[in-house]
């Protein structure tokens, strides 16, 4: 049977260095990448091979132990008494239950978390080809089980750390350790994911060369507080691209067993003091520490924090210019950087009664900081900070509010009539003491009395609105009371005719049917809206064309104009009539309804 050492063609004596001389032959023919077979059997052989030579040492060591190796004098061959009888031999065999041996014929584990992260700090340096060359020349990787070993201990490690590697490197260890065919086992949809998210912080750190921070030079001593102080500072005079290559360019960050630690403490850090940062640079050290998935597992959302970080940045003295842009009205091309911060100091004012007086002397004052918040917060007042009163924030909200009749807007315009009333009272007070002029007689002059016309008409206003808005309502779902709602247009036309026959009238008759026309032809426009522009034939207006030419004849005799708000109110009768409701659907009893 022909030994491990013959099959190299080397004398049983034979060491380490001229086997591995023999190996390094044997493998320029038998590539593992040509011949997988034959380099695995080539791989077993040299294993056994290593492992004989390793006994022959051992061998050797044993049996010149307690032996004398210099050569003995003449003069001491002469003086010594004659040697006794041996009574053994002065070597012994090894076995291979000893431990020792058993030491000697099994190999060093393989270190793969060790090797995948040697593997993934030279491909984050080096290109593709030498990653290759470097590859090829580890002996550890001549072995196909040790391979297989090291390349998903390598794709486990680059989708736990997402390192910084281009797209080229990636798809260099993917081809060396055969994962880069279906057959692998891996999702190609996952891997082409994970190959571009990599490349992206690759470019992002080439093209941006962050510097790296002074508390990487003591791993040791890190913490998450010092990670966190130097992230706000450095995130707040940064775009989000160069933050987020800064924190992929820091060497004590790299793997996810630094960053685990300190994910826990960063999380409070964040809660608690909610820094002012952009929301991208937020996003950043989140998605970088895993954070939404920490705090999903404490029951924490943080879905909303990005853009409260952001408000509260944008609410400093430097990013002024950012947030008028941020609160700018859409139909112009820039903002206006005074207007933001008056706006910005209105409402960090505390609310309170005094507030809402000098809020309501400054005309659309109250609207414009609704207007203002709103867009401050797009669209979620939940995002603004407390340091703004959240009373304040749903006053403003409710007053820039054109589609309903709220209690802000009837209170706005109730403290503006109050102190017109005041004032037409006073102006009246001094004109009659200093002119010495009859107040109140024909022909003389009435501020007060204006004042109250203007009341009046707001107050009609503000009720024609609110009617407008009841009328609008959609059939579905079903309001209270569904058929007052439905007979109020006939029964305010009954109204008016009744007040223009009995008071004969015909200003006040005309004026009541007016709001009636115009509230039955508001709750059919509202309530079946016109096609798209794209859409609409030749007779889409032919309803609105009738009820203006209509309205316009009726307007030489008021009672006349109850017939097109009449038409109106049936119009929209008619196409409705599939959703009318004036009770509501009675609810079956349990087990009523069989399955089809």
């Amino acid at each position: 049977m022909t030994t491990p050492l013959a099959w190299f063609g080397l004398p049983e004596e034979a060491d380490e260095r001229a086997l591995k001389r023999a190996y390094a032959k044997r493998l320029k023919d038998t590539r593992p990448d040509i011949d997988p077979e034959g380099f695995q059997q080539l791989r077993e052989r040299y294993e056994a091979a290593l492992a004989c030579c390793r006994q022959e040492v051992q061998r050797t060591a044993t049996a010149t132990d307690g032996v004398q190796t210099s050569p003995p004098t003449l003069a001491d061959e002469d003086l010594s008494l004659p040697p006794a009888a041996a009574t053994g031999p002065a070597w012994h065999v090894v076995q291979f239950d000893d431990a020792r041996a058993e030491a000697l014929q099994k190999p060093a584990p393989f270190d793969a978390e060790g090797f995948a992260s040697a593997c993934i700090d030279l491909a984050m340096k080096a290109d593709a080809a030498n990653l290759s060359r470097w590859l090829r020349e580890q002996p550890e990787l001549w072995s196909l089980s040790v391979q297989q070993e090291a390349g998903q201990a390598v794709i486990r490690m680059l989708f736990r750390d997402q390192p910084p590697v281009n797209a080229d490197g990636f798809d260099a260890m993917l081809q060396f350790f055969g994962l880069d065919h279906a057959l692998s086992g891996l999702d190609p949809f996952k891997l082409q994911q994970l190959r571009k998210n990599l490349d992206e912080c690759h470019a992002l750190i080439t093209r941006f060369e962050p510097a790296v921070a002074a508390w990487n030079t003591d791993p040791a001593a890190l913490n998450a507080e010092t990670v966190f102080r130097w992230f706000c500072a450095f995130a707040r005079n940064h775009a989000f691209e160069p933050v987020a290559a800064a924190l992929h360019a820091q060497p004590s960050l790299r793997t996810w067993r630094a960053r685990e630690p300190l994910a826990r403490e960063l999380l409070e850090l964040v809660v608690r003091e909610r820094p002012p940062l952009p929301a991208g640079s937020a996003l950043a050290l989140f998605h970088y520490f895993r954070l939404p998935e920490l705090a999903a597992s404490q029951g924490v959302s943080l879905q909303d924090l990005p853009g409260q970080l952001e408000i509260r940045w944008l609410m400093l003295a430097e990013n002024a210019p950012r947030l008028a842009v941020r609160v700018r009205d859409a139909k112009k091309p820039f903002g206006e950087e005074k207007k933001a911060g008056r706006y910005l100091r209105w409402v960090r004012r505390p609310f309170h009664g005094w507030w809402i007086v000098l809020a309501s002397l400054v005309p659309g004052l109250p609207t414009a900081l609704g207007l203002f918040l709103w867009r401050l917060s797009e669209g979620n007042p939940a995002r603004l900070p407390l340091t703004i009163d959240p009373k304040l924030v749903r006053f403003c909200i409710a007053a820039a509010s054109r589609h309903l009749v709220s209690g802000p807007r009837v209170l706005i315009g109730a403290i503006r009539c109050a102190i017109l009333l005041l004032l037409g009272g006073v102006l009246d007070a001094l004109w009659f003491v200093v002119l010495q002029e009859p107040y109140g007689e024909p022909g003389s002059a009435s501020l007060l009395i204006a004042a109250v016309a203007i009341t009046a008409t707001w107050a009609a206003y503000l009720a024609f609105l609110a009617l407008l808005f009841w009328q609008r309502q959609p059939e579905e779902p079903m309001r209270p009371r569904p058929w007052l709602r439905l007979l109020f247009v006939p029964a305010f036309c009954g109204f008016g005719l009744f007040i223009g026959w009995a008071g004969g009238n015909h200003v006040v008759t005309t004026c009541l049917l007016l709001s009636a026309a115009s509230l039955a032809y508001g709750r059919f426009r509202a309530r079946n809206p016109l096609p798209p522009k794209q859409e609409r034939s030749r007779w889409s207006s032919v309803p609105d064309a009738v009820f203006l030419i209509a309205l316009w004849i009726s307007l030489h005799w008021g009672p006349l104009m109850a017939l097109p708000a009449l038409a109106a109110w049936g119009a929209d009768l008619w196409c409705q009539r599939g959703r009318l409701r004036l009770h509501p659907l009675a609810r079956a009893p349990l087990g009523s309804f069989e399955p089809n």
